[in-house]
């Protein structure tokens, strides 16, 4: 059941209007009014209680038709049967790539916008799992197995990363066949190939705020800028406070991602108060290990919770500070995983609550963000994870949409 709250400042459920998986709008508004400030690449996606928002870091997507909304710019490989467009079925979209196989080599073939002398990364997203037998080519002779990585929605997730720049240079050919003779019939809801070593969500123009086509929709490159969201900073108290919030990793954060490099971690900050804040890292060290972690700029202050976590799993995270009681603890799914116990104050007010300060974030969804006034004990933080409901204030003035 739900679990009411008397000292909430700041709640957002992140709820928009139906259907989850196509419809990229939400509301971003807290439970007292508060408007979220929002730029570049904010949507809104299927989540843990109806949506969450998407962070994620900017990219173009260099597949014409990526999610088959056009008529054209896909062809069959071997003696495969593609249907463009098809409307049975859709992932970001309401239609996708039919594609009826009978024979080894049978696949399909994607137009690109001629690709840079880079490394490239490839994902596509299939209504079937556990095919081993799936393979791409940015050259049409050098082959890459596309490897599953994770389910959403019922679409399962298969990519082939960096690629080298050699095989890259001037393509404009994404070749996707199997190597078995298997008879089968998959539908391709996304394709996207990205000048970078590692995968990001999937982009195309049609996905709401940030998200553009280069010309033609369905016929030409789509970009997503960098999401950029922020409320006052008059949420936070420096002495005393709770925020809380549910992540869920849009790629597996334990060890595999490659999104920062080993001297740099992809950070959303949550929260800056004084000299100190909350982050969501990348290990800077570790590339690609799910880091919470509080930092206070003026001191020895800190703490961390480095951990693995795979791609859609549900996280619930709390940090807790009293300058009073003389402790900042981060939990995780109701559990303390880390604690300080010198905590004296962040030395001054808060500057921002923010889903975006850095440059490179990594890729998650985020949903019911609460921001308390008192410093939640263990047992509460424990009660509204295993409660597995979105929390409530006592007494709100904005309604929510359902």
């Amino acid at each position: 059941h739900a679990i009411q709250l008397s000292d909430a400042v700041m709640i957002c459920h992140y709820d928009g209007p139906q259907p989850y998986e196509t419809d990229f709008s939400g509301d971003l508004t807290g439970h007292m009014g508060q408007v979220g400030t929002a730029t570049g690449g904010v949507i809104f996606r299927p989540g843990k209680f109806g949506k969450a928002v998407q962070v994620a870091e900017a990219t173009t997507n260099y597949v014409l038709n990526p999610v088959s909304g056009g008529s054209g710019n896909i062809t069959a490989r071997g003696s495969a049967t593609v249907t463009i467009g098809s409307t049975d079925t859709g992932y970001l979209a309401t239609t996708s790539t039919k594609v009826v196989t009978t024979a080894s080599g049978d696949g399909v073939d994607y137009t690109l916008s001629a690709l840079a002398n880079a490394a490239h990364t490839v994902s596509v997203a299939l209504d079937v799992t556990g095919l081993t037998t799936l393979e791409c080519s940015l050259d049409g002779s050098t082959w890459h197995a596309l490897t599953e990585q994770y389910e959403f929605g019922g679409w399962y997730i298969y990519t082939a990363t960096a690629i080298p720049a050699v095989e890259c240079n001037g393509s404009t050919t994404l070749a996707i066949r199997q190597t078995d003779a298997a008879a089968r019939t998959v539908y391709i809801g996304a394709a996207q190939v990205e000048q970078k070593s590692y995968p990001t969500p999937f982009a195309h123009g049609d996905m709401g705020d940030g998200h553009t086509w280069s010309g033609t929709a369905h016929a030409s490159t789509s970009d997503r800028v960098i999401a950029k969201l922020s409320y006052d900073a008059d949420v936070l108290d420096a002495n005393e406070g709770t925020v809380m919030l549910w992540v869920i990793p849009l790629m597996h954060l334990d060890g595999t991602y490659a999104g920062s490099a080993p001297s740099y971690a992809d950070i959303l900050t949550l929260a800056w108060i004084g000299t100190g804040r909350f982050n969501l890292e990348t290990d800077a060290t570790v590339s690609g290990i799910m880091r919470p972690r509080w930092n206070y700029d003026g001191g020895p202050l800190a703490g961390y919770y480095e951990h693995n976590i795979i791609a859609t799993s549900e996280n619930h995270y709390a940090f807790v500070w009293s300058a009073s009681a003389g402790y900042t603890r981060l939990y995780h799914n109701g559990v303390l995983v880390a604690e300080n116990s010198s905590f004296a104050g962040w030395g001054g007010d808060g500057t921002v609550l923010s889903f975006n300060r850095e440059n490179k974030i990594p890729p998650v969804l985020i949903d019911d963000l609460a921001v308390l006034s008192s410093a939640l004990d263990a047992d509460t933080i424990r009660a509204i994870y295993e409660s597995g409901a979105p929390v409530f204030a006592e007494s709100s003035s904005w309604g929510f949409r359902a």
